[in-house]
């Protein structure tokens, strides 16, 4: 369940660095005016600011929040605790499906 929790975390991390990379294209972007007669300005920076957000702060937010829950280190707690008698929090319990075993 760790691994797989784990792999998760860092695909979501990969969605935030591609939803970075985009931010960037949109924001270093050249208007294009539609015709010659026009003339149009850059970005917004507040809608850039919001399309940040979106797609490359919300991933990294749960990628490194799923990073965390799922580490190694806990794991091995987790794993030691459960060996030694004690029951696994629910929080975990309730997430073990029967490839788990």
């Amino acid at each position: 369940m760790f691994e797989r929790r784990r792999k998760g975390g860092r695909n979501w991390l990969y969605v935030a660095v591609g939803g970075t990379l985009a931010s960037v294209r949109a924001a270093t972007a050249e208007p294009v005016s539609p015709s010659p007669n026009v003339t149009t300005s850059g970005p917004d920076a507040g809608g850039l600011a919001v399309v940040f957000g979106v797609f490359a702060g919300m991933p990294a937010a749960v990628g490194i929040g799923k990073l965390v829950r799922f580490s190694e280190a806990r794991q091995t707690e987790l794993e030691n605790a459960y060996r030694s008698g004690k029951a696994l929090p629910k929080s975990m319990a309730g997430r073990l499906n029967a490839k788990d075993f």
